[in-house]
């Protein structure tokens, strides 16, 4: 079975994963399209700046609109600006070498309106997205 040997992986507090020395997005992508077998039992835990991850975000138009209306994700924003993002964002990552934030789109909108530099990210592996 194929694994990140290259890779150091240390368990952080909260149960995430530090993927280090600084794995990208994109070659966990390229790595999985490129692997026969299954990684880490499909899933990976780990930290990466919000910008790593706003491209691969379900919609790509503003949700500021919506936004500036609705006091569930004003309430959002003060928990998070409080207590941190609690729930890692899910990045869903296809064999078909496309990845998409699956859940946490707007954690993500928040975390770059706050400037949080690392955001908790957990990968499930598909054959498709």
């Amino acid at each position: 079975m194929e694994r990140y040997s290259d890779i150091e992986v240390s368990k952080l507090a909260g149960g995430y994963y530090d993927l280090s020395p600084g794995i990208s997005i994109q070659e966990i992508i390229d790595r999985w399209a490129k692997s026969n077998e299954k990684l880490y039992d499909d899933v990976v835990h780990g930290y990466f700046s919000w910008e790593e991850v706003w491209p691969y975000r379900e919609f790509s138009r503003d949700i500021q609109p919506k936004y500036e209306g609705d006091e569930t994700l004003r309430e959002l924003e003060q928990s998070i600006q409080e207590q941190g993002i609690k729930s890692p964002l899910m990045v869903l990552i296809g064999k078909n070498g496309r990845a998409l934030v699956g859940e946490g789109n707007h954690r993500l909108f928040i975390a770059r309106k706050l400037d949080i530099q690392q955001v908790p990210v957990h990968f499930e592996f598909r054959q498709e997205v």
